[in-house]
């Protein structure tokens, strides 16, 4: 099989799965409205893995997107990163909450750059994921140095204390870190990671407010995965979760 019949297939397969998902989550929302309390335990439990599986496909999508040398990779447009930042942020801490991580954020009025918006708003989940998974409190602040933005998140305090699965193996980068590499790199710009041992105590993404690359004009407009109705937040948060946060009532 050739690669872009390899290409072709996850395409499809990242599809039906979705398809499948998308048809557990419906299952799931007719059970929440008969569910006695003890049928709500299992709602949780197939509310969860469905999120689970979705990050999943999401992050295997975005994976594929930014590595396929035969398509366009980034559409960049004038942006505005500062309300998308904020934003996020309010949802963010809600979810993070109920895992018992605490959410703080330092954003300027205003901070103009080039960018992919749907590209960094995954950047900035998956590097406040990143970082909640070494420490119980995140710190993200959004600044101007130069002509360019920094990204920055920081984790203080203990890890969770909770069993996580590394996903760097024996001294390789976790797959977050390189998808935030990447969405980085395609933008001009670079990241900077600050380790501790197998803990990423913080992450600063560097982005040029000005991108000047060939290949990269919006030709037409992204529309963003389905989610099956979960918030996607929810989604990319689900690993950290507990089981508890996916009730009907939560």
């Amino acid at each position: 099989m050739d690669r872009e019949s390899l290409a072709a297939g996850l395409t499809t397969i990242s599809a039906e799965l979705r398809e499948q998902l998308s048809l557990m989550a419906a299952a799931s929302q007719l059970l929440e409205r008969t569910a006695d309390s003890r049928e709500r335990s299992y709602v949780a439990t197939l509310n969860q893995g469905i999120c689970r599986m979705l990050r999943t496909v999401t992050r295997v999508e975005l994976a594929h997107r930014l590595t396929d040398e035969n398509e366009i990779r980034s559409f960049p447009a004038p942006m505005d990163l500062s309300p998308m930042v904020e934003e996020l942020a309010v949802v963010m801490k809600s979810v993070l909450a109920g895992a018992g991580i605490s959410l703080e954020w330092e954003v300027p009025a205003a901070l103009l750059v080039c960018g992919d918006g749907e590209l960094l708003r995954r950047t900035v989940l998956e590097m406040v994921s990143a970082a909640a998974e070494s420490g119980s409190s995140i710190r993200l602040s959004l600044t101007q140095c130069g002509d360019k933005a920094h990204i920055t998140v920081a984790a203080e305090g203990e890890p969770p204390a909770r069993p996580l699965v590394p996903e760097g193996l024996d001294g390789e980068e976790s797959l977050g870190l390189a998808l935030i590499r990447r969405v980085a790199r395609l933008h001009g710009g670079t990241l900077v990671t600050c380790l501790e041992g197998s803990l990423c105590r913080s992450l600063t993404a560097i982005i040029p407010q000005r991108l000047d690359l060939p290949g990269t004009v919006l030709q037409s407009p992204l529309v963003p995965a389905p989610t099956g109705g979960f918030d996607p937040v929810l989604v990319a948060f689900s690993h950290l979760l507990p089981e508890s946060e996916f009730l009907p009532e939560a």
